[in-house]
């Protein structure tokens, strides 16, 4: 299947009509270290500006499928999110739901260039069976499936907020897309405690539609 992915490096940007491959996440997802996430988030979508980002980067416009996910919820900072993770995981582990296929994500559902920090919504989630029964505050929903632009980073923790600005504000203007309605969301794919300059590998997935 031919993608165009737009490939950026510090030494500039390229685009590339290969083929590629959606690669393999690490078999361990960092469950334990996520629930300790306290990161410079903020999906900040640059107010206008247009800084070209120092990261490393691709994007892939592709198709996802739909996900069907265990969620805690979180209202506030984005940045606080890992709060949800640890109630998240103290649900999963006893019951044997965090395996080596489990995927790991945090969706966000508001701009915060528009919702005051302490009313912005997200979820912690990972990945269930079908019938997963729903418990307490832990709840169960479908991400939606479709097109997406997925900006794949190798970050610091205080990166998040400059990867998302790299493909909200640099990558998105000259893509030929525009955001869909759809719930973005972050997917871990590494546990960053094992990484050796401590990095999280991330894809981050903006549902994208044409303009």
């Amino acid at each position: 299947e031919a993608r165009l992915v737009l490939i950026r490096s510090r030494g500039g940007s390229k685009l590339d009509h290969g083929g590629s491959n959606d690669g393999q996440a690490e078999s361990n997802q960092g469950n334990a270290s996520l629930q300790d996430l306290d990161y410079d988030t903020g999906i900040q979508f640059l107010n206008g500006r247009n800084d070209m980002s120092t990261l490393d980067y691709t994007v892939e416009v592709k198709e996802l499928p739909e996900l069907n996910v265990a969620c805690a919820r979180h209202v506030g900072p984005y940045s606080e999110v890992g709060e949800a993770f640890g109630r998240l995981y103290r649900w999963a582990g006893p019951r044997g739901l965090i395996g080596e296929k489990t995927r790991h994500l945090a969706t966000y559902l508001d701009d915060p260039d528009i919702t005051p920090a302490d009313k912005l919504r997200s979820s912690a989630c990972m990945t269930v069976p079908e019938g997963t029964p729903a418990d307490g505050d832990i709840g169960l929903m479908k991400i939606p499936g479709g097109a997406f632009a997925v900006g794949h980073f190798e970050i610091e923790a205080a990166q998040f907020g400059e990867a998302w600005n790299a493909l909200m504000g640099e990558w998105l203007p000259a893509s030929g897309y525009q955001p869909d309605d759809r719930p973005c969301y972050e997917l871990y794919l590494n546990d960053h405690e094992k990484h050796p300059q401590k990095k999280f590998i991330v894809d981050i997935c903006q549902p994208v539609k044409p303009l």
